[in-house]
């Protein structure tokens, strides 16, 4: 027993201490930034300031109100269950954000309420304002500029901005096909999944009778049906993941690739090349250039491009570390995972969590050194102040660290 109580002693010295006691780099500092509370979500930036929610319990009711530039510029919303929260963005350099109050969705747009609904769904910028979907009766549309847009059809959704000018998929009567400046401008499909902007032009996946296609630009450009997985730009030139014969390949432009693997899959554009995760008699390694990378490693995560280099997260042993242009970092602290890597002074910083006895540690690592002890959680981070800020928990209170370069 007096073992037991012992460890249990030392594990809580060893993961509690603050991060004072450990010895981070000199060029680097590590400071709070704000307050402490009961909860902290919805982390933004907003004009170079930060934004966020703040959130407490009142009695049997949660309290939220939002924080910009250390301000309070909202009131309180009180709210009745978890799932009711708000949340926050920026358009053309001002705050917005949705609402619940007395049963209708509201949105607040720079200071002033610009609208109230049933419900209030994702918002999007265009022509640097706000445009949004909501529900009123039985009615879907969106919202622009003081003006309903799409209000004669069942439903709309997917908005993106092609040109400075809106598309959207409308629903009527059992079919979806593409509405643009106004006007259909595609047949009618049994299903369109998603729109997406590539090279500044329209792309998109359309269903009709399980098969799908890829349309671009106005054309079908599949020469056999799908399914399409993702559809993704790779040097201004459309790509998409697809199965053909059971086998699932990438179509980039004319090429078909991936043919020699199992399967393909986790595409992403680095430095203007295409990389992509594949997997060969049950073995998971990176394709980059026409290089297979990691296939020492147990499982390797997706590629992603960091100051126009390839990074991943790896796996082996049972614990996580990152490869960042070619150099293993944080291998040695035995991570059980890792998150949010981004490049700061030239150096990669990443956050690194530890299933310890009794606990869950998280910890920021810089250049492959543990630059902080244990937080409780690290829950989201944003560029911030020629760093980046992160809101963590500790102690039971959360609060924002920005890890940033010495002046």
């Amino acid at each position: 027993m007096l073992f037991v109580m012992i460890l249990v002693l030392a594990c809580f010295i060893l993961t509690n201490c603050s991060y004072e006691d450990r010895k981070i780099d000199d060029s680097l500092s590590i400071e709070q930034v704000s307050k402490e509370y009961e909860a902290i979500y919805g982390f933004i930036t907003v004009n170079d300031t930060l934004a966020y929610v703040v959130a407490y319990r009142d009695g049997d009711q949660l309290v939220h109100y939002v924080i910009c530039d250390d301000k309070k510029v909202s009131e309180d919303y009180k709210f009745d269950t978890i799932w009711d929260t708000i949340h926050l963005a920026e358009i053309n350099g001002k705050l917005v954000y949705t609402t619940k109050k007395d049963g209708k969705d509201l949105i607040v747009y720079d200071g002033e309420e610009i609208g109230r609904y049933d419900h209030i769904y994702t918002f999007i910028e265009i022509n640097n304002k706000p445009l949004y979907k909501v529900n009123q009766g039985d009615k879907f549309f969106f919202v622009y500029d003081g003006n309903e847009i799409g209000n004669e059809y069942d439903d709309v959704e997917y908005p993106v901005e092609i040109n400075g000018k809106l598309a959207y998929i409308a629903r009527m009567d059992m079919g979806e096909f593409v509405i643009y400046e106004n006007k259909k401008i595609s047949e009618t499909y049994d299903n369109i999944i998603g729109l997406s902007k590539i090279n500044g032009k329209l792309a998109y996946t359309a269903e009709r009778d399980g098969r799908e296609f890829v349309y671009y630009d106005g054309e079908m450009i599949t020469d056999e049906p799908g399914p399409i997985t993702k559809i993704f730009e790779i040097n201004n030139t459309l790509a998409y993941e697809t199965k053909r014969s059971g086998k699932k390949l990438i179509i980039y432009g004319d090429k078909e690739v991936g043919q020699e693997y199992d399967s393909v899959s986790n595409s992403a554009e680095i430095n203007d090349s295409l990389a992509f995760v594949a997997t060969k008699n049950r073995t998971r390694f990176i394709v980059f250039k026409g290089n297979e990378l990691g296939k020492e490693y147990d499982s390797v995560g997706y590629p992603i491009e960091i100051s126009e280099k390839l990074a991943y997260s790896a796996e082996k042993d049972g614990n996580e570390f990152v490869v960042y242009d070619g150099k293993e970092l944080g291998k040695e602290y035995g991570y059980d995972l890792v998150l949010g890597y981004e490049l700061l002074n030239n150096k990669l910083l990443f956050i690194g969590k530890k299933n310890l006895f009794l606990s869950t540690k998280y910890y920021f690592v810089y250049d492959g050194k543990e630059i902080s002890n244990g937080y409780e959680s690290v829950d989201r981070y944003v560029e911030f102040n020629k760093g980046f800020a992160y809101s963590v928990k500790q102690n039971g209170k959360y609060f924002i660290v920005l890890v940033s370069p010495r002046e």
